[in-house]
């Protein structure tokens, strides 16, 4: 198996994450979705590097993917009063 160095490809900010990162080659290959997600914190964590550029992609995509709403289910697979399925 080989392996690649791994950098975020679509955050533009941030600071290098301090230790090496490598990923799949297999998964390198294959690219990240675009950063829709307005990431909103404190410019010293990000500017003075409390959370490095890999630390921060994993919360931004993180959060852009809670604002994804996920389709509503008619017919539960389990209730909360305890009674048998109808």
């Amino acid at each position: 198996m080989t392996y690649a160095p791994y950098r975020p490809s679509k955050l533009r900010y941030g600071l290098a994450h301090p230790d090496p990162v490598v990923e799949n080659a297999t998964l390198a290959a294959v690219e990240p979705p675009d950063v829709t997600y307005n990431l909103a914190l404190p410019a010293d964590i990000i500017g003075e590097g409390r959370l490095s550029d890999l630390q921060l992609e994993a919360i931004v995509y993180g959060c852009q993917r809670h604002e994804v709403d996920l389709p509503v289910a008619r017919d539960p697979i389990w209730r909360t009063e305890g009674g048998a399925k109808d």
